[in-house]
Parts: C-alpha cells; structure tokens; sequence
C-alpha cells in the first residue's frame, strides 16, 4: 500500500534484535511509541484490510497496544490485554467494536495477524486462525485519527479516548494490506511451514536401496498427506486429485512415511507430497517435486583398480589385461579376434 513514515516519540528508539532486515522499534511501556498521521491509506475507507507484525513483549501482562489506526469510532486496533492477545475494529455505523482474542504467555517473538473482509474479522496467531466474528457492518469509514505503534494514539478502537496504553518491548516488520491476504499469505509472512518438506531420499539422490521407504517432514498445519509417484517430472508436476493421471499412489494418508515397493533398478523417480490441512478447512497446498535414482543392477569396477597376471603369455598383444580391458566388446557382444584376448603360450609337446 505505500511507505509510512512514523515519528519516535517520548525516546522510542531501535533495537537490532529484529525479525526482518538490521532493527526493529523499541518502546519502553512507560511513554515510548511511534505515530503517524491519517492522511492517505491510514485514513481511507475499507471494507478490506490485512495488517501483521512481528512483536516481542516484555510482559503480557496490563494493557498494552501494539498497533492503532483511527478511532473509538472507525478504526482498527491490536493489543495485549491482561494475558490476552486482542484485536477490534469500529465503525461510526454501531455503537460496539468487533472484538477478536486469544490467550497470550509468550514473551519471545510472535506474528500477530488481523484481516477485516466485508464484515467478517479474524485474528491470526503465529499464522493460525484463533479467532473470527462476524459484524453488521461491511465497512469501515473514513476516520481522521492517527496511527500509534506501541500506544493508542488518542483513541482506538477499543473505545480508548486518550493516547495511552503503552507498549513495552518490540515490533517488527509492520505490514498493512487493502486486501484480505489467504491464509498461506498469512501463513508465509509469520514463517509458518505449511508444505512437507525434509525430504528422504533427498532431493536428486542417486544410488537409492530399491526398497527405500520414502518419508518426509509434516507441514505445521497438515491433517494428511497426497502422496505422488512416478517417472515423468512433468506428469508428477501437473498430477491432483481431480486429474490423477495415475500418480496419486496415497490420498489422505496420515503417516509421513509412503513404502513404494520394490523400485527398478537405475530408474530416476519423482514424486511429490501435498499436505492437506484438517477439515472444515481440508486446504490443498501443492507440494514441490522431488527426485532420486535407484541403485543400478550391477556396478563397472575401474580396471585401473584392476591386476590381472597369468602364469604365461603368448604375446604382449594377447595380454591377460584384455580379459578387463573391455577389448572386443560391442555391447553385450566379444569379438573372435585373437588379439582382442588372452592367450597363454603354448610349449613344446613332450617326447
């Protein structure tokens, strides 16, 4: 939505324990925090609207907001209230906010999340959906109260009426959509791992036990797993549910281990695993393609690793070395010539 420019206030300073880039905002929870004004999309209309940060508290204990934008009468809020992590959003239209919360002990880094979707408002904790309610009214009007970051900037929409509440600890990587982010958006930005991953065999392994059983890393959310199997990258790459292509080997398993059976010998498998997230949700998010080559059927030795000696040779070019050395071969074929084999030497008949 653009770049904002907050104002330090009252010793609010950086810190460079941070989530993203070299520091994050630091406030004392006595008077520290940062404001800016509510001109451009700060203080536009929404029916839409994402924001997420990074926090990382001294305490979760008290009141004490995060983020504010607008009013007690149109705006949008975050704070931790009394071991509890809050959000609300206002409009002119009723008379109370739409309040969402979870339980909060964590005083280490955490991704908070809200997203306002034409009435329907919901908290994000650490990238999971804690919380949603559904409110009379589809937007949010214009408002001309400020933003705060670590302080309710006059009012919020906790129906606050002062600047207050301050914040003690950390905030980071501040983000503000006027769209409502998927939840694998949300997912991302809080470092959610959504997708299986660890991968065993790892990816473009080669020499694999043709009874290898293939196992991998659930993703944070997954209730099952779609496992894909097969010897074309591209069929494997494009196979789902509705168009298996006969590459769906396991659908909705539970354990992150498939056993394939016995693979072919020198063949290069690709497969892949989708993680499914647990109903009512059942979310499908594709997993990427992953490779690895069975052991061959037999091994070529080096022949220079190889000593071949005999008791006797009829000639330097009919050498025991030629048993190795792979003279005469065309394909699976020897030829007859003589200097393309050994031939011991040859003695005297006896009297």
């Amino acid at each position: 939505m653009g770049t904002l420019n907050w104002t330090l206030n009252n010793g609010a300073t950086y810190a460079t324990d941070c989530r993203e880039g070299s520091a994050s905002l630091l406030c004392d929870g006595v008077d520290d925090y940062a404001r800016v004004g509510a001109s451009g999309f700060l203080g536009n209309a929404f029916s839409t609207k994402t924001v997420a940060l990074w926090f990382k508290p001294n305490t979760t204990t008290g009141t004490q907001t995060i983020f504010d934008e607008g009013g007690n009468t149109k705006g949008l809020a975050i704070r931790i209230n009394k071991g509890a992590l809050e959000a609300a959003v206002r409009d002119s239209s009723v008379s109370v906010s739409l309040t969402v919360s979870t339980p909060l002990s964590k005083t280490s880094w955490s991704h908070v999340a809200v997203s306002f979707d034409n009435g329907v408002f919901k908290l994000y904790y650490n990238g999971k959906e804690v919380g949603v309610v559904t409110g009379s009214f589809p937007s949010v009007a214009a408002h001309s109260d400020g933003a705060g970051l670590g302080a309710s900037n006059g009012q919020d929409a906790f129906g606050g009426s002062a600047t207050g509440n301050y914040y003690g600890g950390l905030i980071d990587d501040v983000q503000i959509y006027d769209q409502v982010l998927t939840r694998a958006e949300i997912w991302a930005l809080g470092g959610v791992i959504y997708l299986a991953g660890s991968a065993n065999p790892t990816d473009g392994a080669g020499d694999v036990p043709r009874t290898m059983t293939l196992s991998w890393t659930a993703g944070q959310y997954a209730g099952s797993h779609d496992v894909y199997l097969g010897t074309s990258f591209s069929d494997v790459n494009s196979a789902g549910r509705t168009n298996p292509m006969g590459l769906l080997v396991s659908q909705g398993q539970t354990d992150t281990t498939y056993d394939p059976g016995r693979l072919a010998f020198g063949t290069t498998y690709y497969w892949r695993v989708d993680e499914v997230n647990a109903p009512p949700d059942s979310t499908i998010f594709r997993g990427e393609v992953w490779s690895f080559t069975v052991e061959p059927y037999a091994y070529p030795l080096a022949t220079q690793a190889i000593a071949v000696t005999a008791s006797s040779v009829s000639s330097p070019e009919m050498s025991p070395q030629k048993t190795i050395d792979g003279s005469g071969m065309t394909g699976d074929l020897h030829g007859t010539a003589p200097t393309d084999m050994w031939l011991s030497a040859t003695s005297a008949e006896p009297a």
